[in-house]
């Protein structure tokens, strides 16, 4: 049941409102927070999500592409710990050995992108449940892996991409990349189709 607004802010290029509602009968003891934010460029929307992210150790991902309906684009983001894991084959080892990131239940956090004209209106809800916020179950960004990828590509061994990404983490808050394996690089290196290191480093990887 939807409650009265607690707060409604104004600031810059955006405006904020917080709503409150409650969750089903199941978890009654529990609320889930909302905000509604009016944004005017898909960059300022892309650093927020990426702030959101990164203070709250979560991640957000599209299950299905961009909806247009009467010229407005929807998009819909769910925490990615959302959802069943896909086993089958190899996946039913990886399972056991470490886990999944899925949760087999829906979290209710979730952001909501509604793009008409130059304006984005998105909805953002808070709340997380039945799982914890843990940097080890997050993915690597997009980013990372791209500059991973760049010096797998010169011929970096596998080990010594490892020690220099654990060498940069003294003195920075932790994050997901300070924690890549080599399942992490062998990953990267067969999505980026890159075959083998370079000979200058004078080893394989």
């Amino acid at each position: 049941t939807s409650r009265a607004l607690t707060a409604h802010q104004c600031a810059g290029a955006h405006r904020l409102k917080t709503t409150v509602l409650k969750l089903p009968i199941t978890v009654k003891e529990k609320y889930i927070f909302y905000n509604i934010y009016t944004l005017f460029i898909l960059l300022e929307f892309e650093k927020w999500k990426h702030e959101i992210e990164e203070t709250h150790k979560c991640q957000f991902v599209k299950r299905t592409s961009t909806k247009k309906v009467n010229n407005i684009e929807y998009s819909y983001y769910y925490c990615h710990r959302s959802f069943y894991p896909r086993i089958s084959g190899k996946g039913k080892r990886s399972l056991k050995n470490g886990g999944s990131v899925k949760i087999g239940k829906i979290c209710p956090s979730y952001i909501k992108l509604h793009k008409k004209d130059n304006q984005l209106i998105v909805e953002y809800s808070s709340t997380h449940l039945w799982h914890q916020n843990e940097i080890g179950k997050l993915r690597l960004t997009t980013a990372d892996r791209a500059q991973l990828a760049g010096k797998l590509s010169m011929g970096v061994p596998i080990q010594r991409v490892l020690n220099d990404v654990r060498d940069s983490m003294e003195g920075t808050t932790l994050k997901r990349l300070h924690l890549i394996e080599k399942r992490d690089l062998y990953n990267i290196k067969r999505d980026y189709n890159i075959n083998k290191c370079f000979t200058n480093y004078g080893q394989n990887s």
